[in-house]
């Protein structure tokens, strides 16, 4: 599983928690958090050297079109 954040809360693991059920994406070690890798591979950084936060995609067409880019 992809997601922009980090891996504790997200909207697929918290539907399964309140169903009762185990997280089996995050139980396995099978998540993988983009927002760091983008930051990383954008390269943009602020006049004190740091890097700057990306922006989320948003939507799951734009995190495919981001994965594809940092693929290439």
């Amino acid at each position: 599983m992809i997601v922009w954040g980090g891996t504790g809360s997200s909207p697929l693991a918290d539907g399964l928690r309140s169903q009762g059920a185990a997280d089996p994406f995050t139980a396995a070690g099978r998540v993988w958090a983009l927002r760091e890798d983008a930051m990383w591979w954008r390269g943009a950084l602020t006049p004190e050297g740091r890097f700057t936060e990306p922006v989320p995609p948003g939507r799951a067409d734009r995190l495919l079109y981001l994965l594809r880019e940092m693929a290439a």
